[in-house]
This record gives C-alpha cells, structure tokens and sequence, in this order.
C-alpha cells in the first residue's frame, strides 16, 4: 500500500481560505439495527452491563473483543468474528455463586489500552493494559498478555481524575478489519494522553454548600507511563448556553419518564467526561454530557440523577476545542423502553469496518446514579425480568461514515470552497464525496487562485463516493511544447491528465473545489 497524507477533514476552516454556497453540517452517529449487541443474559451480570472505552479489534485473531462490567462492578470478556453477534467465552477463572462456569475476568478492567504504538516496545506481558477504579485504592494499572489474567502494576496518579478517566495512546490508537486511519505526529507527542474529570466552581454552583456543589469540567493530562500523569489543564467548562439546553433535555426526560427526581434550581450542565481520538490531522473529543436535575442532598443523600448523551468536540492543538453542530448529540439518548432510554454513556474508540467508524457506546434505561426510590427500582428490575426492557443496562453500537464527523454541503445552486496555499505532497489527490444527484470538480491553482492550464475543472465526480481519484481531462495544449503558466515559462504550467503528477512536491498550490448537490469530507494524497 502507497503512503499517503493525512486526510484533511472539513471539520473547521483550517485549510478554507474562502467559501461562498457551502454549509458545514455535523452527522450524528447511525445506531446499529441490532442493538442493543450485548445485554445482561447471564445470572451473574445482575440485569446490567456496561462498557467503559474498552473494546478493540484484534488483527491476529480476527476477532473483536471487549472487556465490560456487570451490575456489581466484575469484569467480564466477550468476543465477536463480526462485531455485532457477540460469545461470552467460559473462562473458569472467577467463582460467582458457587461457580467458575462464566465469562469473568481476572482483573478490574475499564479502559482498555491494547497493541503497539510509535514509541519502545513494552513487552509482551503488557499487550494489554488497562486503568481502573478500585474504590478506596483509586485509580489502578494492570496489564495481561492475553487480556483474562491480570497483574496488578500499582497506583496510578492524576490530579483530581476521581472514576472517569479515560486515557488513550497517542499513536497507533485505531484498530479494525479495514485500513485505519492515521493520527496527528507533532514532536515531543507525549506517548498517551488522557482526560481527567475535575470538579471546580462554575456558576452559582460554587461547592459552597451541598445543595450549591461544583461542577464537572473536563482537564488534559499526558504521561509516558500510565501510573505518573503531568501537566494538567483545563480544557473545557459547560457555559450558560450548556445550560440553557441543558433546561430543555431535562424537561424531555421528566416528560418521558426517564427522569423522576428534578427541581428547577438543580438543573445544570456538566461535562462527565471525555474520550479523546485522535484522528488523522486533528483531535476529534466525544465529550459525555450530564445534565444533573436534582441533588440528592436535599434527601440526605449524595450525588445526582440526570440523562446524559455524547456530543462531538475538535481540536488542533490538544488546548482550544471547538464544539461541533450547534452542540446537537451525536450519539443521543433512545425513545422510551430503548435500552439508551436515559443515557447514552462512554463511547470506545471507533472500529473501522466496511468503510464505516464503529462506536460501541453503554446504554441505560436508569439516569446518571439511578435513583433512591426502592419502588421505582423494584419496579425497573420487574421490567427487565418480564422482557419489557432489554436490561438495566445494555451495550449498543452506533456507526459513522470514514471520516464522516462533519461534512460541507451543496445544494443545487452550487458552491465553492477555496482552499489555503500549501505545498504539494506526492502522490494522486482523492477525495471523501457523496455526490449522489449531483457532481464535485476541482481545479488546480497556483497561489493567486488562478487555475493551472489543462487543470481549470476536473472530470466530474459523481455518485457516493469514499475514495474518488480525481483526474483532469486530456488537454491539446499539453502537446504544444515546454509547461507554460499563461504564456509564460514555468515548471509546471500546463498540466495534462495524470501528468499533474509531475507538479514538484513543494510547489505552492491551492485547490479550488467545486459542488452541486454534494456533501465533501475530505481529501488526501496517495
């Protein structure tokens, strides 16, 4: 296979210097028509399972394995040969109830950081690794070389992360059946970044009293080594607009009867946590929304209830995050009696099979800290045994077109995207297009925006499209004698076909993109 480029994503306006007729448009996630994939079936998951970025493809096995957890927080392994029909191996290791007949792993294991990536090799004993939370220990590390049995390898340390964070390495993150895409290579990349969960004061919600506590916000941690993370920041804090919307997702949770504990003056946004994946050129954040509705203090109790859903958040540079669709969900809560009823909750970096991104993601049909109500849970867990819901908790998979975040639409009036000079790589443009009923043609430029002779419009690329070679037309001018630009002499003036390959790689260009009725999302050399 040719090496490439990284794909440039239309996400933000990096690489737009002008557009005129173009709307960029945010995609939410597609859900799987066979969810929920995993549900509680087995005695010992207690009617809840759920799964915490933790599932993978494993290349020399073919296999697709995840590691979840059940009602009573215990690790179990399961595996699927296509990602949607999944086995609970027994694996004898844990007794349950008098018995070693399940799927129960050695280990606490959360958030699941496998396989190799750009840095030293660790070893075959850590072909696995994972972080979890141990209760009164914290965060712990553990890693396996067959992902079952673990070794516990100490505390690990980030300020302030409390149970939800989530790490990721910062290379060679993706996996899949399908080529995978690239990620960001800046020097001095740390070797993984993570996501801690601080609480701080924002607001009236001032941690002054128990019915004025912080707020969730999220920070950027980054280590060499799981166990010692440095250099915290926040990163991003819900403002009043979070709010505003938040307001309305809880008065549409009280209607459908998801939610039952709210008062007015409890409602708020926070930011849970979130899964950083890096993607390509950039940084794309599924970032967990909570919209807490009610604080249990008031009832001599602790925490709160509240749905929660997946937004999608971007960045360049790992500090400055831009918030993507109008903060609409990507991956939202279901309709009632849907396994994600109330929430939509912790996302696992995307699979990439059959051209798509595959997002395992937990479901539940209680809110955030379920409720203090005994009925309401003796009635939920009737509901559950009487087949009327899938579980209390369920794992369900969402699906996204390769690089399919955001896209710039055209309608049938046309638009046109200019993009910033840069220097031409090696290798054949290509391009990420649906252009079904319509058409994208691109010309060729140097600088000042005029197009290149024999590069003015390429052939027209039609029909849906996830990787289109673009191509010019065959041009008599080609034959005429030396490469001209305008009737002056230049190295590359006059282009031919697939003679603009010859255009020196450096050479100053800019690509001038134009689409009818056709959504863009990226393009790339190979």
């Amino acid at each position: 296979m040719n090496a490439r480029s990284p794909r440039r994503l239309f996400v933000d306006d990096f690489h737009v210097a002008q557009m005129s007729g173009l709307t960029r448009r945010m995609h939410a996630a597609d859900k799987h028509p066979a969810n929920p994939v995993i549900r509680p079936d087995k005695p010992w998951e207690r009617r809840n399972v759920s799964v915490n970025c933790s599932t993978i493809y494993d290349p020399a096995d073919r296999l697709f394995k995840m590691w979840y957890f059940t009602g009573e927080v215990r690790s179990c392994y399961a595996v699927s040969s296509d990602g949607v029909r999944w086995e609970k191996p027994p694996l004898g290791l844990v007794e349950c109830d008098g018995s070693k007949d399940n799927n129960l792993v050695d280990g606490k294991v959360f958030y699941i950081v496998a396989g190799d990536d750009d840095f030293s090799p660790l070893g075959p004993d850590h072909r696995y690794q994972t972080i979890a939370y141990a209760g009164d220990k914290g965060l712990i590390v553990q890693s396996s070389a067959d992902g079952v049995k673990w070794t516990d390898r100490g505390p690990c340390k980030v300020l302030g992360a409390g149970d939800t964070f989530i790490p990721v390495k910062s290379t060679r993150p993706f996996c899949g059946p399908d080529d995978p895409p690239g990620y960001p290579k800046p020097q001095n990349l740390p070797r993984y970044l993570g996501v801690a969960r601080w609480c701080q004061p924002v607001g009236r919600f001032d941690g002054s009293g128990p019915l004025q506590p912080t707020r969730r916000v999220q920070a950027l941690v980054e280590a060499d080594d799981l166990r010692q993370w440095r250099n915290p920041i926040r990163i991003l804090t819900p403002d009043e607009q979070d709010d505003t919307m938040a307001h309305q997702r809880i008065e549409a949770a009280v209607a459908d009867g998801s939610l039952i504990h709210d008062c007015r003056e409890d409602r708020r946004c926070e930011f849970y946590t979130m899964l950083i994946v890096p993607y390509e050129e950039l940084y794309i954040g599924l970032l967990l929304i909570f919209d807490p509705s009610y604080e249990f203090g008031r009832i001599g109790k602790n925490n709160q209830p509240g749905p929660g859903h997946l937004q999608l958040v971007a960045s360049r540079d790992l500090i400055d995050w831009q918030r993507l669709g109008g903060r609409q969900p990507f991956i939202d809560r279901g309709e009632p009696g849907q396994f994600d009823w109330a929430m939509a909750w912790y996302p696992c970096l995307p699979i990439v099979k059959d051209s798509r991104l595959w997002f395992y993601y937990s479901g539940n049909c209680t809110t955030h800290a379920g409720t203090r109500d005994p009925q309401y849970w003796e009635n939920l867990t009737a509901r559950v045994d009487r087949g009327e819901l899938p579980g209390i908790g369920s794992v369900g998979l969402a699906t996204l077109r390769r690089d399919g975040f955001v896209s710039l639409d055209a309608d049938d009036r046309g638009g046109c995207l200019l993009t910033r000079v840069f220097d031409w790589p090696e290798g054949a443009l290509h391009l990420n297009t649906d252009a079904r009923g319509g058409e994208v043609r691109i010309s060729l430029c140097q600088p000042d925006g005029t197009p290149y002779l024999g590069c003015e419009l390429s052939d027209p690329i039609v029909g849906d499209q996830l990787d289109a070679a673009v191509r010019w037309p065959q041009s008599a001018s080609s034959q005429a004698g030396p490469l001209h630009t305008h009737g002056t002499a230049t190295e590359a003036g006059v282009l031919d076909g697939d003679e603009y390959r010859r255009l020196r790689p450096g050479k100053k260009v800019r690509l001038k993109i134009h689409a009818r009725c056709a959504r863009l999302y990226s393009y790339w050399f190979v």
